[in-house]
């Protein structure tokens, strides 16, 4: 029987694994769990999804856009297009996930820079300023 009880070496692996549980706690509890594991729209707000759509609208452009953009050009995609693409998934309201929204990313050549800018429409629920009907076919 040994009564000499933990030597060195096991108290300083026990102080290990306890770092390196308490790391991957905060790790976690830092990243939201749905981003983590797939990135589910559950956890997005409007302008989350605002976000996903001028990735995806950068995406386009610099892969599908049939034009040369100059300096002034500007132009639009409709969030149906981006999903038909595949850059997008069906966008659905972050407060009503049986609603589907619909919307449109506009962009410009401006210096040498593309500015984009997302135009969302979710039923009743939300509307970004500025959002104009004609573009959202």
């Amino acid at each position: 029987m040994n009564n000499r009880g933990w030597g060195l070496n096991n108290a300083f692996f026990f102080i290990a694994i306890i770092c390196l549980s308490i790391l991957i706690t905060m790790v976690l509890y830092n990243r939201n769990f749905a981003d983590l594991f797939g990135g589910s729209e559950e956890s997005l707000t409007y302008s989350g999804v605002e976000d996903k759509m001028m990735h995806a609208a950068r995406s386009y452009v610099n892969n599908y856009y049939y034009k040369v953009l100059e300096d002034g050009d500007r132009d639009y995609v409709t969030v149906s297009s981006l999903v038909s693409q595949k850059l997008l998934e069906e966008v659905h309201d972050p407060q009503s996930k049986n609603i589907i929204c619909t919307g449109y990313v506009t962009f410009e050549k401006q210096n040498g820079n593309l500015l984009l800018e997302p135009y969302l429409k979710c039923a009743n629920n939300y509307k970004t300023t500025g959002y104009e009907s004609n573009y959202d076919a």
